[in-house]
């Protein structure tokens, strides 16, 4: 992974924060070849009512299921951006307009 993205000059990685440790292990790699590591950002994971990580043992609720019962992107998106701590409100947001106010240091990162 470290050398794909370096041939790929990867500058910034999100990704959950179950994956803290591993980072660490990732950056001395990058050092040890001689390339700059990118900025790593790392999100809340979303949990399951049973305090685990979810997936698709937990059988959750699909998107077509969502959007049969009403649900438009945009509020799939306004509900995922605050249950990921990138917005306050659960209000429902055009994806578009999350992803220009993004800003990366708005996530945890490790340099």
């Amino acid at each position: 992974m470290v050398v794909d993205d370096i041939a790929m000059g990867i500058t910034e990685v999100v990704r959950g924060g179950d994956l803290v440790t591993s980072t660490f292990r990732q950056i001395a790699l990058y050092r040890v070849l001689g390339a700059s590591p990118p900025r790593f950002g790392h999100g809340p994971l979303l949990l399951g009512e049973d305090g685990t990580r979810l997936s698709k043992r937990h059988r959750g609720v699909t998107l077509d299921e969502l959007r049969s019962a009403g649900w438009s992107a945009a509020r799939v998106t306004g509900w995922l951006a605050c249950r990921l701590g990138l917005r306050r409100s659960e209000e429902p947001i055009d994806p578009r307009s999350l992803v220009a106010g993004f800003d990366f240091r708005d996530i945890l990162l490790i340099p």
